[in-house]
């Protein structure tokens, strides 16, 4: 979606950036997602997955016997940006807010909506600093944390390809320190090698020549030849690096092997780079899976009609936030972020299985008093709430691999389970 069709469908439809209030007979759920700035593509598939579930969702009668309005606020990538975007939305009375997408953001807005008893729930943060933060219980993810991703990303490395010496390139953010640490730690912990010198926090936003000058310090802090770099970016950043790479270093450090993260899996980094920068390698990232079931592909094709394309990476995480929030305040039975943070835990706990598509189904549950357990268009949404932050994380991650071939991000081994 371009930058055009969101400032149109603001002013026309479902965005309802002028507010909303409980009183005109509508239930307000605020969005702050970047649909411009460094995270724009992975904001924009979430965006259109949660606006999805809203119509789908209002065509099935709303909850609480209202509509739900989006009120929609880009963050424009910036974490400096949010946290103004959140005071307007709780002022506006929406019980929930879903984003952000990189975990900087999501963590700026954490302490503002915690305070204000307003729920919270992102669709791909994925930093493990999210598990640790004080929220009451007003902080949730239908995302995967980090934790199990960089396990997988070291198991890959060490197990998997046999990688003894390692570099890391990581951006300074929540989510770039958070996943580097996770797979720092388990892949020296199996017995790999990663010299100083070649663990490197970057600056966002830095020239070609400037990420050149980076990478050949990683380069030369290895005594011997690096097998292999992970790179922790986002996707604009991560052009540019692995550009750097490919049209500056490629020549005289030949057969590194690169390891990408879920950031990074989406058309734009392909495109930014070239897909010819793909055609002779085995690079291959994570990313949280997409179940292989019939829930996933009613959404798939759902979404592709409403968009015309395939789903995007996270927007069948953002789709079924949306649902939550839909089924978790008829089972709170008020449009409040109170009644809203246990009615979530409550259309998600051992019971009787709905789907998106049986949403009106499962709107009768719960007025009849059964208890339900929502499974996702992303997976199921088994939360373990912590027991000292008190914020609500998934229970276990499911991960594809993927590499990029004839041109498309392609996933090759799907569905691996890391517990």
């Amino acid at each position: 979606m371009s930058r055009f069709c969101v400032v149109a469908l603001c002013a026309v439809t479902w965005f309802g950036c002028s507010g909303s209030t409980q009183e005109q007979g509508e239930i307000p759920i605020g969005i702050i997602l970047p649909s411009t700035g460094s995270s724009s593509a992975t904001g924009t598939n979430q965006l259109q997955g949660a606006t999805l579930a809203v119509e789908e969702i209002n065509a099935a009668g709303g909850v609480l016997g209202k509509k739900l309005k989006i009120l929609y606020r880009d963050d424009t990538s910036t974490a400096s940006a949010a946290p103004a975007l959140a005071v307007e939305l709780i002022d506006a009375g929406v019980p929930a807010i879903l984003g952000s997408g990189p975990s900087s953001i999501t963590l700026a807005i954490a302490p503002l909506t915690a305070d204000a008893g307003v729920v919270q729930i992102s669709g791909s943060s994925t930093s493990p600093a999210i598990s640790l933060f004080p929220s009451g219980g007003y902080l949730f993810r239908t995302v995967p944390a980090d934790s199990f991703q960089g396990t997988l990303l070291a198991s890959r490395a060490y197990t998997t390809h046999g990688f003894r010496n390692v570099g890391v390139v990581y951006v300074n953010s929540a989510y770039g320190t958070g996943l580097a640490a996770n797979f720092k730690e388990a892949f020296t912990a199996a017995g790999g090698t990663i010299n100083a010198g070649a663990y490197v926090q970057y600056t966002a936003g830095q020239r070609e020549a400037d990420y050149t000058t980076l990478l050949n310090g990683v380069f030369a802090a290895s005594a011997t030849k690096l097998d292999a770099i992970l790179l922790v970016a986002t996707v604009g950043d991560g052009t540019s690096i692995f550009k750097a790479y490919v049209d500056n270093i490629q020549s005289t450090q030949p057969n590194t092997f690169w390891l990408f993260t879920d950031s990074t899996s989406v058309a734009d980094f392909v495109t930014g780079v070239g897909a010819s920068a793909f055609t002779a390698s085995n690079h291959e990232g994570t990313k949280p899976s997409s179940p292989n079931n019939d829930d996933f592909s009613k959404f798939s094709a759902a979404y592709n009609t409403r968009f015309g394309s395939a789903p995007g990476s996270f927007a069948a995480n953002a789709y079924d936030a949306m649902y939550l929030i839909a089924l978790g305040l008829e089972k709170g039975k008020s449009a409040t972020g109170s009644a809203l943070k246990d009615g979530i835990l409550g259309v998600t706990a051992t019971g009787s299985a709905f789907s998106a598509t049986q949403f009106s189904e499962a709107i009768s549950a719960i007025k009849a008093g059964t208890t339900i357990d929502y499974r996702g268009a992303s997976g199921a949404c088994n939360f373990a709430p912590n027991a000292t932050s008190g914020t609500n994380d998934l229970a276990d991650g499911i991960y594809d691999i993927w590499q990029v071939q004839g041109g498309t991000v392609t996933v090759t081994v799907p569905a691996v389970s890391v517990k």
